[in-house]
C-alpha cells in the first residue's frame, strides 16, 4: 500500500502510519542540522583566528549582545573580571546577563557569570587545558566589560 492509499477513508486494507511516524524525527533532523549550520558558520571577515595570543589582560567591552572575536589562549588558569551597568528593560527592571567563554570548536562552554541583575561586579577563573581558540558570547542589555588574564 502505498503512502497516499494509507490516508484514504476508503481503502480495504489496514492503515499503516508508519510513514507519518517519520514526519516528526525529519524535522528534529532538519532542525538539529540548521542550529549545527548556523553555528559553525560564521562572516570569516568578522571571526580571526589568530595563531598567537592576545596581550594580557585581554579585554573586550561594549553594550548589549556580542560574540568576539576569535582569540587563542595557552593552557592555565585565567582570571575573568566582569562588570555591568545600565542592565535593565525600558521599566527599568533587572535583565539577564551571561558571559560564556566557549571553544572555537563549540565544544566545553564555561559559564563565567549568569545573573539576573542591572549592574554589578564578578571574579571568576576558569581552567584552559589545551591551546586553542576561543571566543566571548555576551547576553545583556547594558554596558559590560570582561577582562582575561593569566593568573
Amino acid at each position: 500500500m502505498s503512502f497516499w492509499q494509507a490516508l484514504r477513508p476508503d481503502s480495504a486494507e489496514p492503515r499503516t502510519y508508519a510513514p507519518l511516524m517519520l514526519i516528526p524525527i525529519v524535522l528534529v533532523v532538519a532542525f538539529v542540522a540548521f542550529r549545527v549550520c548556523e553555528a559553525t558558520s560564521g562572516d570569516s571577515s568578522t571571526k580571526s583566528t589568530d595563531s598567537s595570543p592576545p596581550e594580557m589582560p585581554y579585554t573586550v567591552q561594549g553594550r548589549g549582545e556580542l560574540v568576539s572575536e576569535y582569540f587563542l589562549l595557552e593552557p592555565g588558569i585565567y582570571g575573568a573580571t566582569i562588570n555591568v551597568s545600565g542592565n535593565s528593560d525600558q521599566s527599568g527592571a533587572a535583565q539577564s546577563f551571561i558571559v560564556t567563554l566557549f571553544t572555537a570548536a563549540l565544544g566545553h562552554p564555561s559559564v563565567l557569570v549568569e545573573a539576573v541583575t542591572t549592574s554589578g561586579n564578578w571574579q571568576t577563573t576558569t581552567t584552559v587545558r589545551d591551546r586553542q581558540h576561543f571566543y566571548l558570547d555576551i547576553v545583556a542589555t547594558g554596558e559590560w566589560t570582561v577582562t582575561l588574564e593569566p593568573v
